[in-house]
C-alpha cells in the first residue's frame, strides 16, 4: 500500500480548479470522501480523483436520466425525486390542516363560531 499525501481543503480545491466552499459542500453532501486529522479535513489524491470521475460520469449521462437522480446509501437506493414528491405531499397535508384550523377559529379568536356582534372594540394607546 503507497502512502499518499494528504492536502487540506485550501490545496485540495485549489488543485481541483474550484473554491474551497464548493470543496466544503460536496463534503457535507457526501460527496467526496474525506478524513480528519487532528481535527483538520484532509483530503488524498485518490479520492479526489474518485470525486472527478463521478462527476464526470454524471455529466455523460442524458439529460433525462440526470433528472431524477439517484443516491446509494449503504444497501439501499433513494430516488431524491421521490422524496421530493413525499415531501411534496407531506407540506399539502399540513397546509390543509392548517386551513381547516383557522377556518374553525371565529373573527373574535373563540373556538366557536363567530357571533356577528360587530368589530372588534379598539384599544387606544398610551402617548
Amino acid at each position: 500500500m503507497e502512502i499518499q499525501p494528504l492536502l487540506t481543503e485550501v490545496e485540495a480545491a485549489r488543485k481541483l480548479g474550484v473554491a474551497p466552499r464548493s470543496l466544503r459542500s460536496e463534503r457535507t453532501a457526501g460527496r467526496i470522501t474525506f478524513r480528519r486529522v487532528a481535527g483538520k479535513i484532509m483530503y488524498r489524491a485518490d479520492d479526489l480523483n474518485q470525486w472527478q470521475e463521478n462527476i464526470a460520469i454524471c455529466h455523460a449521462r442524458p439529460k433525462a436520466q440526470r433528472s431524477a437522480q439517484t443516491r446509494s446509501v449503504g444497501a439501499h437506493t433513494t430516488s431524491i425525486t421521490a422524496n421530493r414528491a413525499s415531501g411534496a405531499a407531506a407540506a399539502i397535508a399540513q397546509a390543509q390542516a392548517i386551513k381547516e384550523r383557522l377556518l374553525s377559529i371565529s373573527d373574535d379568536g373563540s373556538k366557536g363560531k363567530a357571533e356577528s356582534s360587530g368589530p372588534a372594540p379598539v384599544v387606544p394607546l398610551k402617548r
